[in-house]
């Protein structure tokens, strides 16, 4: 009985590790995005020093997230972004701050990869 139970675990966990998914990484010319599970990660890249604030507009399919003058800490910005599988669109990041602006793509093939 518990060669059987150590078995249906480690068959479980190899099933869970397998769908896990990757981050996916995209650039603008100033700014980098990290998507990692639910977690959306927005960091400035430039050459100038990274803004206080921005303000963005983030669109997948029908959604559309925003946000106008942000805070964000030591040119990085954290949001809380839920993966929506059913939705088979790019994920679009416009970012604006100080009259300069940057447009990020999510390819919609990367989330369908795995």
């Amino acid at each position: 009985m518990l060669k059987l139970s150590i078995r249906l675990f480690v068959i479980t966990s190899l099933l869970l590790v397998g769908c896990t998914i990757p981050p996916i990484e995209a650039s603008g010319d100033e700014w980098e995005v990290l998507y990692q599970r639910d977690e959306l990660i927005i960091e400035y890249i430039g050459e100038e020093a990274p803004p206080d604030e921005i303000s963005f507009i983030i669109k997948h399919g029908s959604r559309t997230t925003d946000g106008n003058d942000h805070p964000i800490s030591s040119g990085r910005l954290k949001l809380t972004y839920p993966r929506e599988d059913l939705v088979n669109d790019d994920i679009t990041i416009k970012l604006d701050w100080y009259n300069n602006s940057d447009t990020i793509v999510i390819d919609k093939e990367y989330f369908y990869e795995n």
